[in-house]
């Protein structure tokens, strides 16, 4: 059991996913056997089954009607959320709204919850920063420089996966 999150517009995003965590997994050298999830009709649609079936996972349900037999998926979810929450409200140098910047929150919590309680990330240099910290970008300029004193640096906002010019 590894924690993994990813956000997601609507419910009929879960397989794209769970595709998405599949591909995490298996670049990391593990397999996935079995998946065990609840009984929310996105994941007894006939899409998602015939999917699963033909990646040779067997899938298996809680029972019907017991929300504490999905106490620890529940209690990560909670977690994970929380300190999403806390990096977007730490991060001054978001412009507003900060609610935008919410699936790189996500992405960031995940990445860190992923290194320390499993092999699926490994360090990296961008390890250092923290979420939503301005920082020196440099810029690709190619052929546009216009003199040698230009600068070759802007401030950026760090966000995982994107670069966001703070326009300073």
């Amino acid at each position: 059991i590894c924690p993994m999150a990813k956000a997601i517009n609507s419910k009929t995003d879960s397989l794209e996913a769970l595709r998405h965590f599949m591909i995490r997994i298996r670049r990391a050298g593990c397999t996935v056997s079995r998946v065990h999830i609840d009984r929310d009709k996105c994941f007894l649609a006939e899409g998602f089954q015939q999917w699963i079936r033909s990646q040779g996972i067997w899938q298996t349900w809680n029972a019907g009607g017991d929300p504490k037999a999905n106490g620890t998926a529940e209690a990560t979810v909670r977690i994970i959320k929380s300190k999403a929450r806390a990096d977007l409200a730490a991060a001054v140098d978001l412009p507003e709204p900060k609610g935008q910047f919410w699936p790189s929150a996500v992405m960031f919590t995940d990445h860190q919850f992923a290194k320390k309680h499993s092999a699926l990330a490994k360090a990296s240099s961008a390890d250092m920063f923290s979420f939503g910290q301005t920082v020196l970008c440099k810029v690709q300029w190619y052929k546009q420089r216009r003199d040698a004193f230009d600068s070759v640096v802007e401030e950026c906002v760090f966000l995982p996966g994107k670069r966001l010019s703070v326009g300073r």
